[in-house]
Parts: structure tokens; C-alpha cells; sequence
């Protein structure tokens, strides 16, 4: 496992020490928890750009007006 240092504002650091001590965890286990997890979300972000993009070249648009008139029979 690689070391990484960084500097956090004060309230973050003073909010991650309030949560490790809650939780039962370590700082560097949350830490790691949430970059996992954001990591994450940003690769399936990613894979969702890509196959829109892809399927915007294959020409399979709705339009904003189909879109609109679904969410309006969802209620939304």
C-alpha cells in the first residue's frame, strides 16, 4: 500500500475526526472508503458518457419533447 499526504481545511478534518470516532473507524479507512467510492462513480460517469456519446453517432436521439411528454406522464 503507497502513503498519500494531503491537507484538508480545518472543519473537514475536525468533521472526518468526529465520524472516525463515531464509527470505530480510522481516518485513513474513511478516507480510503470515500475515494473508493467516488473513484467509482466517476469511471461509471465516464462509461455513461461513452455510450452516449456512441449512441449519439449511431443516431439514437430522443428528442426534447418526447422526453418531456414522459416525464409529464410520470408526474413529475
Amino acid at each position: 500500500m503507497r502513503t498519500v499526504t494531503t491537507q484538508l481545511p480545518d472543519d473537514l478534518a475536525a468533521d472526518l475526526d468526529k465520524l472516525a470516532e463515531t464509527d470505530g473507524r480510522t481516518r485513513s479507512w474513511l478516507i480510503r472508503e470515500a475515494l473508493t467510492d467516488y473513484l467509482s462513480q466517476r469511471r461509471e460517469v465516464e462509461r455513461l458518457t461513452v455510450e452516449g456519446i456512441e449512441a449519439m453517432r449511431r443516431g439514437e436521439l430522443v428528442d426534447h419533447d418526447q422526453v418531456s411528454g414522459e416525464l409529464d406522464a410520470w408526474g413529475s
